[in-house]
């Protein structure tokens, strides 16, 4: 191997091995909990997580939820309250609402479009929906990527599910 072949793999490694020490030192700045490091470009925030509640006062008998990827579960309440939890990023809202007898759950984000954001672990996001009474008509759901998880306690007369990746 020539002298200049010799020089730029010593040079390569040597590179390689601060690379790796500043990755090392940055995971060590956050105690190696990497869903600190995540960060929107776009927003130039990090990617805040809360849990919302809403609740629901209106009488209805059929549900329409559409939603992104969150996944979605179907609780049987312990009271008689109506009332949607969810666990998402804080610039997220739903919109919950009852009109025509129909609960309608939408994802509402300010700015759902998240071009350049570095995630590194990002919690599970998710939708709960408690519904005291076990009947109801009609289901309708309509999601990209959400897992839907139904209570053995709660029944409907139709249900018509449109996900394209999810259980």
């Amino acid at each position: 191997m020539k002298k200049a072949g010799i020089v730029a793999l010593i040079v390569g490694i040597a590179l390689t091995l601060v690379g790796a020490a500043v990755v090392f030192f940055a995971f060590l700045s956050v105690d190696f909990d990497f869903a600190k490091l995540n960060y929107n470009i776009s927003g130039g925030t990090s990617e805040n997580y809360v849990e919302k509640t809403y609740d629901v006062t209106e009488k209805f008998d059929s549900i329409y939820i559409e939603d992104s990827s969150a996944d979605i579960f179907f609780e049987k309440a312990t009271g008689d309250k109506v009332y949607v939890e969810s666990y998402e990023r804080e610039d997220v809202n739903y919109d919950v609402n009852v009109s025509n007898k129909t609960l309608y759950i939408k994802r509402n984000p300010k700015h759902d479009v998240q071009l350049f954001s570095i995630a590194f672990s990002e919690p599970d996001t998710h939708l709960t929906v408690y519904l005291p009474k076990k009947a109801y008509d009609e289901l309708a759901i309509e999601t990209a990527s959400s897992d839907i998880s139904l209570s053995n306690e709660l029944e409907f007369k139709s249900v018509d599910i449109d996900v394209a990746s999810g259980d």
